[in-house]
């Protein structure tokens, strides 16, 4: 084959497609990719759709629009993914079995029957779309099994390619020496060195560069709204001081060091739209730890003021903390609040470690409880409600802009009912202050995972008492969700909300209700209280009930189904607005007109967002009456066999479990004063030597799905430190298994986790957790999810 030989064909006859937004496409030619020495060589899609024929890149001619293929599959919504490959239907000639195949399928049959072995050994060079050049490499091999060849770069890193997809050269670079020409055959493939010769380009350092550039984006798109603005801030990184950072509020507020500080102006070029996180723990140059806060100069600027120098990162933490807890105890005593800005309490410099000088730190929120009065609010202040309806009771909490919390209010339930429920949200909102109530503007609410409610779709009155989270169904309305749904599927566990819709529909007693019923989660029926709508529902709560997070929408295996019409119409983001509230609504609660009910979420997701969490790979364990655990993924993990769950995070996946195991099986034995009072004796140094399942009744849904899974909590020892002991053991345990298997279905890795609940308190339980699951754990800076569900309110007026 010749050096300037290239690979390409033009086919005669168009073959029509179907694209996954459901426009349908007049005819697509079938090539490989663009080749540089024949436009014709490409794969073109004829589309009479406006839109399309509205896009920049595309051409226009012979009455509709034409582009390549790589536009085509960038307009399907995911290019050079499975999911768009399977996505695209490529209709097969008349006669054919079967009579469409996927774009994948025909790309895998077009490489096995026309780019063979007698490729391999050839010198190649390949265009990479993303770094927006071509790599030189040799085919290395070919596999018949799935029609791929192994690409060996001239830097040794290694592609597997289907050739028929890929816009390549055959011969000599451009940038190539020619006068040392790579390996001719499989033999000395390995014998090429690490690094390409000067002036090659490096595949395996394009790679490098590509993976941080992506990390970085997936960082600022996390909430899919501006960096500048989103709640979840980015990661302030500096080349010699590494900041090890939670939460920073306020829309204002920016990062970076102040304009005297010359040594630490090296900061990431994204840094200048981060927000100041409260706690800066940094790495020195000279191995020492040093703590830092972010405060405001004297003309408004963000400065940097750094409390002391530590020979460990602990020390450091320890001063931050200190730090902290003085400032709060000094603004607890003074008692000022205000909505626009934070105290200027100063902490006693007593209270501070060695070396350590005192500083306010404006990130730290003033909170004002349920029922108490406070300052005028300015009126230009806007206000943000969440609220959250876990197991045994309700909460609220309201922030301002700044994410700063101004009000909170609690409402405890003995059962969960749709009565008491009901009766909570009331309470909770006469408990807030009349003025806080006046000025709020959005709304939002998470509930308990797959607690379902058949509610009638005009009236929104309940037609049978709620199917709560944790309530499994009968055999055979699991066998009937596996039938219908994707192996494994999570809608196919026996608690999901899938299962609990098809225990309804196949109910005699409901045949004639559930032909005006809907299926409502927790916190949608908890939000047609206030804005009377019963059609819409979040894409969080929806996942249980079979809906594709990936391409957003109902599947087609459930909307073909007879019950389908329980389904809610209109699944919309999170966070996303639904409507205002009510007349009746708002002059009850004495809410504004024109407040907005915003799409809610489940209690442990907003648990996550209000713990701050920002980098995949860390966790937040919420430690309430059952044990919730949500880690950040860079990967989507399901498995109804373990519980698993993943919600769509922006370009991240939250991967969510929740076990029955929790501080209710505490309770069952001791009461808040015993549990302090013993956990302060336990060692956690020394082992209990009990080997504890601890769970209420039968039955568990992760880390493993099983209705029927017995507790363990015997043999009872005389000494309740070491009965308390074995229990928090236990609970420990299920919680390092379950990231355990977590990374075993796939999931990044677990690299420290975020507590939050009323466990997150009990010191000895911490240490126990740490030893157990081998990762640092820490104590949320924000534990509600009624705070998270806050923010969700919040990113409405933002977005």
């Amino acid at each position: 084959m010749s050096q300037e030989s290239y690979l390409g064909y033009t086919p005669r006859t168009p073959v029509f497609v179907r694209a996954r937004s459901g426009q349908i496409t007049e005819g697509v030619f079938l090539g490989g990719h663009r080749c540089k020495h024949d436009p014709a060589g490409d794969m073109f899609v004829r589309c009479t759709s406006r839109c399309c024929a509205a896009k920049p890149w595309v051409l226009k001619d012979e009455g509709g629009s034409v582009y390549n293929t790589t536009g085509f599959e960038g307009h399907g919504g995911q290019p050079q993914t499975k999911k768009a490959y399977k996505s695209i239907r490529v209709r097969q000639p008349p006669g054919s079995t079967p009579a469409d195949i996927s774009l994948r399928e025909w790309k895998e049959l077009a490489s096995r029957e026309r780019y063979t072995e007698q490729l391999v050994g050839s010198r190649i060079r390949v265009f990479w779309p993303k770094m927006r050049r071509f790599y030189p490499g040799m085919v290395a091999s070919f596999s018949k099994r799935d029609g791929r060849h192994r690409i060996e770069y001239a830097d040794g890193d290694t592609e597997y390619l289907y050739l028929a997809a890929e816009q390549f050269e055959f011969g000599w670079t451009v940038d190539e020496d020619r006068s040392q020409p790579l390996p001719g055959g499989r033999s000395d493939i390995g014998q090429r060195p690490s690094q390409p010769s000067a002036g090659v380009p490096s595949r395996r350092t394009a790679k490098a560069t590509s993976a941080a550039r992506d990390a970085a984006k997936q960082l600022r798109k996390l909430m899919r709204v501006d960096a500048a603005k989103t709640a979840l801030p980015l990661a302030a990184k500096v080349e010699n001081d590494v900041c090890q950072q939670q939460r920073g509020c306020g829309p204002e507020q920016t990062t970076g060091p102040p304009p005297n500080r010359p040594s630490e102006q090296q900061t990431d070029p994204n840094a200048a739209t981060a927000k100041p996180p409260l706690r800066c723990v940094f790495a020195a140059s000279n191995g020492r730890w040093k703590a830092k806060m972010v405060g405001m100069g004297a003309n408004g600027e963000t400065v940097w003021e750094e409390l002391g120098r530590f020979d460990t990162e602990e020390e450091a933490a320890a001063c931050y903390d200190a730090a902290m807890r003085a400032q709060d105890r000094e603004r607890s005593r003074k008692r000022k609040l205000n909505f626009n800005e934070d105290s200027d309490g100063e902490p006693a410099a007593s209270e501070l470690p060695p070396g350590a000088r005192s500083r306010p730190n404006p990130g730290v929120a003033a909170t004002m409880h349920g029922g108490s009065a406070g300052p005028p609010i300015p009126a230009a202040q806007d206000l943000y409600l969440g609220m959250d309806f876990g197991t045994s009771g309700a909460r609220a909490a309201v922030i301002n802009g700044s994410c700063t919390q101004v009000a909170e209010a609690r409402q405890s339930y003995a059962v969960n009912t749709t009565e008491e429920w009901e009766r909570a949200l009331w309470l909770l909102l006469e408990d807030l202050p009349a003025e806080v109530r006046a000025h709020t503007a959005a709304i939002a609410i998470a509930g308990t995972t797959t607690t379902c409610i058949l509610t009638d779709a005009r009236s929104g009155r309940p037609l049978a008492p709620a199917k709560l989270y944790s309530e499994a169904q009968a055999e055979e309305y699991v066998r009937l969700a596996a039938a219908i749904a994707p192996a494994n599927h999570s809608a196919t566990a026996s608690i999901s909300s899938l299962c609990k819709l098809l225990c309804w529909a196949h109910d005699p007693a409901f045949e004639q209700a559930c032909s005006t019923a809907v299926v409502l989660s927790h916190a949608d029926w908890m939000a047609s209280l206030l804005h009377g709508r019963l059609d819409t529902t979040d894409a969080h709560n929806a996942v249980r009930l079979g809906y594709d997070a990936e391409q957003e929408t109902f599947p087609a295996w459930l909307t073909s189904q007879p019950f389908a019409g329980l389904l809610p119409r209109r699944v919309v983001p999170p966070g996303h607005p639904v409507a205002c509230v009510t007349p009746q609504t708002a002059e009850r609660a004495g809410l504004p007109a024109s407040c907005m009910v915003c799409a809610g979420t489940t209690d442990s997701v907003a648990a996550f967002m209000a713990a701050g969490v920002e980098q995949v790979g860390h966790a937040v364990t919420s430690l309430g009456s059952t044990l919730a655990i949500d880690l950040l993924s860079a990967t989507r993990v399901d498995s109804a066999a373990n519980g698993v769950t993943s919600y769509r995070l922006g370009r991240a996946w939250l991967v969510d479990g929740g076990s029955n195991t929790g501080g209710a099986v505490l309770r069952r034995y001791f009461n808040a004063q015993e549990l302090e009072h013993l956990s302060r004796r336990i060692d956690p140094r020394q082992p209990s030597g009990m080997d504890y399942y601890p769970l209420l009744d039968p039955g568990q849904r992760f880390p493993i799905c099983d209705p029927h899974l017995l507790p363990r909590m015997t043999p009872k020892p005389d000494d309740d430190v070491q009965f308390l002991q074995g229990l928090l053991e236990g609970i420990a345990n299920i919680e390092a298994e379950s990231f355990h298997m977590l990374a075993t279905l796939g999931a990044s890795p677990v690299l420290k986790v975020h507590t939050a609940g009323g466990g997150a308190r009990n010191q000895a339980w911490t240490t126990i957790r740490q030893a157990a699951v081998g990762v640092p754990v820490v104590a949320s800076l924000q534990a509600e999810a009624a705070f998270g569900a806050a923010l969700l309110a919040q990113t409405w007026k933002r977005t």
